[in-house]
């Protein structure tokens, strides 16, 4: 009896170190057209914690070589659940000074870019978080943008990649 119950312990400590990993946060939004228009605000909602660790938050950009301009102007609003809200304007460079994409190739033509928008944001406050995203290119039609991902990673697995690249 005596082994069985540590046999039990053992096996509730295992499962509850494998629960200790951070929450994933990523949500992405598919254009069925590949083309973002000018007033189709991308929307992601994403639930607050007390205890959550700081996170940088990134947009990945999809987009093919329908999509000619050099750059991605956005902005970006944050609202949290108090009430209180963040405004960020970027401008996110899809494409080199030589025209080339940036970004990792994903398929026969398509592009995924990754940019950092904000580092070590804490979603602390408990409810939901509203994350809208504009486009404010100067043009309605923006073929080319297959895709907008938000995703939200601990700011120490950044740090862990960061010491990878040196």
């Amino acid at each position: 009896m005596k082994n069985y119950l540590i046999l039990l312990a053992g096996i509730a400590l295992f499962l509850m170190a494998g629960c200790n990993k951070p929450r994933q946060i990523r949500q992405e939004r598919t254009f069925v057209t590949e083309n973002w228009q000018k007033f189709d605000t991308v929307r992601y909602n994403i639930d607050g914690q007390e205890n959550e660790k700081p996170r940088d938050l990134n947009l990945i950009v999809r987009f093919n070589s329908l999509y000619q301009s050099r750059s991605l102007p956005v902005t970006i609003l944050i609202q949290s659940p108090d009430g209180s809200e963040s405004v960020i304007e970027k401008t996110i460079w899809l494409r080199n000074p030589d025209d080339t994409p940036r970004g990792e190739l994903t398929g026969a033509a398509s592009w995924n870019y990754t940019y950092c928008f904000r580092k070590a944001y804490e979603f602390t406050v408990p409810g939901v978080y509203k994350i809208l995203i504009d486009n404010k290119t100067g043009k309605y039609d923006n073929p080319g943008i297959e895709s907008i991902s938000f995703e939200a990673l601990p700011t120490s697995d950044r740090e862990a990649t960061d010491k990878q690249g040196e």
